[in-house]
């Protein structure tokens, strides 16, 4: 039983709060207008990630729209975890997408968190037969060091570098984010910051 304190798992520790992503948020939607604001006579098309992107879609999508920037949404479920686990392989789970509507448009990807890149990896070989004409990706976090060249647009950059860490037990340890829509076990998608918890490997 996971012992809770202030709505989340004891020995959590918050990363980022509820005003670092807001203005994380709005940070990112103003680097992407001016991306994509040459081609705003056109909506943007966003490939939303579910579950873990739907709120940082919608803040998303409503920075934007206050900055002149029409988009229009697409949204597919692509599984790479079970657990607490990263399983290190993608599959489509739902959802799909349409050739007529992404042919030739400005594409932007939105996922909650860069970790393995077997998603955006994924994605990015799915719109290769669908030719938009330019793909980018937003994500709220980039995990590790080594995947950072995948986010072109990003809220926060952990950075964690390739060197393990052990437990007193030896064993791996990894660090497990949710809130803003990533979930722990199934739970603490709706916290409004983001918090990680140590997980041994």
């Amino acid at each position: 039983m996971v012992t809770e304190h202030n709505g989340m798992p004891a020995n959590a520790t918050v990363i980022l709060s509820e005003s670092g992503i807001a203005m994380g948020v709005r940070r990112v939607a103003h680097q992407i207008a001016e991306w994509a604001g040459k081609n705003s006579a056109a909506p943007l098309q966003i490939i939303s990630v579910l579950n873990g992107a739907r709120p940082f879609t919608k803040d998303l999508r409503r920075e934007l729209d206050s900055l002149g920037i029409p988009t229009q949404l697409h949204e597919i479920k692509v599984a790479t975890t079970h657990g607490a686990s990263v399983t290190g392989q993608a599959r489509l789970e739902s959802g799909e997408l349409s050739p007529e509507t992404l042919r030739n448009s400005t594409v932007l990807v939105v996922d909650d968190i860069v970790d393995t890149g077997a998603t955006i990896e994924f994605i990015k070989e799915m719109l290769k037969e669908l030719r938009p004409a330019e793909v980018r990706v937003a994500a709220v976090i980039n995990k590790y060091a080594q995947y950072s060249h995948l986010s072109d647009f990003m809220v926060h950059n952990l950075d964690i570098g390739s060197a393990p860490t052990y437990s007193q037990n030896g064993k791996l340890i990894d660090h497990w984010l949710f809130g803003y829509g990533m979930d722990l076990d199934g739970k603490y998608r709706d916290l409004p910051n983001i918090a990680w918890v140590e997980v041994e490997r």
